[in-house]
């Protein structure tokens, strides 16, 4: 299985559409989600999908002749964030057209403009995504597992079904298994009729309909052997599901559905189940659940005990070479690693996400109706246990510095079990904040007012609490409340951190230069910040500032106008942090800044080529984990 599992993926990502562009080339619009100000489309052309945004309303259905670039979603570069690229890849979505010039546009109407307009009348009603996840499976929006994934992950298992026909046959009290198998079809086939492309809908009608069939010629086959071949089916007709973690996450949760053991459940499989949850526990507490290597562990721990392990046991007693054995783990391992990204982020702590883990657990808890295995209800309560306290207790222990991957801007995020401090908030922060379960910040640094350094910074006072604002005492920031220091050196002791305002003691009269210089050390380690400051302020820190650093987070995105020689001797970083966005028009970082970091023997990461770049300590040692794009 794991094997036509990573051709299906391999043959889709070399068969991905590597098309620039759309010339004279006629699109569909399938669905339209309505703006503020304008509207964005998913349009078909041929074999592929893309977003299409405009001012202009069109009906679903309508076709449009138009010329047009693609430009690719972003891939992930952000540690426990969503992947958009991967995210819509698995929607068949290939990019955004940009630069569009419509030639026409052949307006026609569609049963999915009726559905489109019915779903509009409730669009900003409290019920409205729960009509959308419940009633139309509808995850087109990125937010549906953002925000209100509680309701998305139910609606993908397809729980709310069975729970309504579970209703009707007690109230019609139903007691023919025929009858209920036909009361759940007549349930389903609505929805299909509503969305017939949606793999949940397509799932539960054929899981139903071949039920029924092998009823009537008392052929009997276990659901989750149905479920494996049907999954793989739709891969094999559907490939770019393989990246669609909507499905994958459905498939996750129904398979745990039907392997809940009875007293008649073969052993191979309750140990196949013991395993998935125990799996499945292990990957919530770092945060994230990898769907395909938790369905794949019990696979891979049973080929290990029985086709590897016990082998060499023998091989060992009776002196055999045993490296055959061995190069058949290595390509165990290599496979599983081809599906380490396939995951599926749990990054919203809030009390809707504990909910969700105790009630599936609770529900996966209530199918155990056998009485004898005991030890397995024990485990099975341990991991109910264990669920909740990983949700409550995610946070994790370790002091890390991240500089996150925002393109051309800047933020760092600083956190231990104690503290959050952030250094400037161009995008992307409150993401990560609420990826490790944080909704606070200690410390909120603006090192100057330019946009790229503080976008979003009023949203972050708007969701999150913060506890102070420091901004540069040259500079104010708009509508927002905030302190500022004027006596330099100025410490500030934050959980294991301590943070040195160092300047600027006098106004050079530019934004820039007025920059707040902030020292963060933790662990002994020192990183020194300069926002956008040039050389001339440069020159006036080194008159006051003697100590050599640890890093150095590169002035102004790696500009020639920073970062000069004597700056760099003085200080003697050990390594360099370049943020800045791939192909910028302003050609950061310039040439001059990486020929002073290589002559000075500097290594350096540039988050445009690096992505987001984690910095712990360990035994004195810095280490750096990157998310390269």
């Amino acid at each position: 299985m794991s094997l036509i599992l990573f051709f299906i993926g391999l043959l889709y990502g070399l068969n991905i559409n590597q098309t620039h562009s759309l010339n004279h080339e006629k699109v569909t619009i399938i669905s339209k989600l309505k703006y503020e100000y304008s509207y964005r489309y998913i349009v078909r052309s041929k074999n592929a999908r893309y977003t299409l945004f405009l001012n202009e309303e069109i009906s679903i259905g309508s076709t449009i002749l138009l010329n047009a670039t693609i430009e690719s979603y972003p891939r992930q570069t952000i540690p426990k964030n969503i992947n958009v690229y991967e995210y819509y890849l698995g929607k068949n979505i290939k990019g955004i057209l940009r630069n569009v010039d419509i030639i026409s546009i052949e307006k026609k109407w569609s049963f999915s403009h009726v559905i489109y307009e019915f779903k509009e009348m409730y669009h900003d009603t409290s019920i409205g995504p729960f009509i959308s996840s419940f009633l139309f499976d509808d995850s087109n929006e990125i937010d549906a597992i953002s925000d209100s994934w509680f309701g998305y992950l139910f609606s993908l298992s397809g729980i709310h079904i069975y729970f309504l026909s579970q209703l009707l046959i007690a109230l019609f009290r139903i007691q023919r298994i025929q009858m209920k198998q036909l009361l759940k079809i007549l349930i389903i086939v609505p929805f299909f009729i509503l969305q017939p492309l949606q793999v949940t809908w397509i799932r539960l009608l054929c899981i139903e309909v071949i039920g029924m069939v092998l009823y009537k010629f008392k052929v009997f086959i276990p659901k989750y052997i149905l479920l494996g071949i049907l999954w793989i089916s739709i891969l094999i007709f559907i490939p770019y599901k393989i990246y669609d973690m909507g499905f994958l996450i459905s498939f996750f949760i129904v398979l745990n559905l039907y392997l809940a053991p009875t007293s008649k459940t073969l052993f191979i499989t309750k140990q196949y189940y013991v395993i998935l949850l125990i799996s499945t526990i292990l990957f919530l507490f770092h945060g994230r659940l990898y769907v395909l290597p938790t369905v794949l562990l019990p696979m891979i721990i049973s080929i290990f005990m029985y086709m590897i392990f016990m082998p060499t046991l023998v091989m060992f007693i009776l002196n055999i070479t045993s490296q055959p054995i061995i190069h058949m783990f290595y390509k165990l391992i290599d496979i599983l690693n081809a599906f380490t990204r396939k995951e599926f982020i749990i990054y919203s702590y809030q009390s809707s996400s504990i909910i969700l883990s105790i009630g599936l657990m609770m529900i996966l808890f209530g199918s155990l109706k056998f009485s004898k295995s005991g030890m397995l209800k024990f485990m099975t309560i341990m991991i109910l246990t264990l669920t909740l306290l990983s949700q409550i207790f995610i946070v994790s222990q370790t002091p890390s510095l991240i500089f996150l991957d925002v393109g051309q801007g800047d933020a760092s995020v600083y956190m231990d079990k104690d503290c959050v401090v952030v250094i400037d908030a161009f995008d992307k922060v409150q993401r990560y904040l609420n990826s490790h379960g944080r909704n606070q910040i200690d410390y909120l640094f603006v090192t100057h007012s330019d946009t790229d350094h503080m976008r979003e910074v009023e949203s972050l006072v708007k969701n999150m609490e913060i506890q102070y604002i420091i901004t540069s005492p040259y500079q104010t920031l708009a509508n927002i409340d905030s302190s500022t220091i004027y006596d330099f050196p100025h410490h500030i002791v934050c959980g294991e951190s301590t943070i040195t305002i160092i300047g600027p003691k006098t106004s050079l009269f530019n934004d820039n230069d007025d920059s707040l210089i902030i020292l963060l050390e933790f662990y002994e380690t020192s990183i020194l910040f300069t926002g956008d400051a040039s050389i001339k302020r440069e020159r006036e820190i080194l008159q006051y500032f003697h100590e050599t650093i640890d890093v150095l987070k590169i002035g102004h995105h790696g500009s020639k106008t920073s970062t000069s020689m004597a700056f760099v001797s003085a200080l003697q970083p050990r390594y360099g942090i370049i943020s800045t966005s791939k192909n910028n028009r302003y050609g950061m970082p310039h040439t001059e800044v990486i020929e002073i970091l290589t002559m000075s023997r500097i290594p350096y990461y540039i988050t445009s080529l690096d992505g987001s770049i984690r910095m712990t300590i360990h035994n004195g040692n810095i280490q750096f984990e990157t998310f390269p794009p």
